[in-house]
This record gives structure tokens, C-alpha cells and sequence, in this order.
């Protein structure tokens, strides 16, 4: 899943709150609770390789380019 539709299916939900993480299932915060999201945890990485570009790509990895 692509983060545009991550953040299409949280608008669609009127969520105010979307957590990804790379060790933890997605949640979202509805209504004012903390609930577990609808959808498979996406590969962090890969969404950030669409947003990001080399060099601050580099920075998340913790590594600086020379």
C-alpha cells in the first residue's frame, strides 16, 4: 500500500491520527481512541523511498553521505 492510500483510507475514516512504525502493527486515532488500523503494516523503507530523496534518505538510515 502506498502512503497516498494510507492517507486516503484515514481522510475516508476521519482520522486524526496515523502511527507507522517499523516494529509495530498500524494504528489510528478515531473519535479519540487509539484503535489498530485496517490495513497490513507497510514497508517503512519503501514508503519513504517515494518521499525522500537521497540525501535525507541517507539521514534515516543514519549514515552521511562523504
Amino acid at each position: 500500500m502506498k502512503l497516498e492510500e494510507i492517507v486516503a483510507l484515514s481522510v475516508k475514516h476521519n482520522v486524526s491520527d496515523l502511527h507507522l512504525c517499523n516494529s509495530a502493527a498500524p494504528r489510528w486515532r478515531r473519535q479519540g481512541r487509539l484503535q489498530p488500523a485496517p490495513f497490513p503494516a507497510p514497508d517503512i523503507a519503501n514508503l519513504l523511498n517515494d518521499w525522500l530523496d537521497a540525501a535525507q534518505l541517507l539521514h534515516w538510515r543514519g549514515t552521511r553521505p562523504d
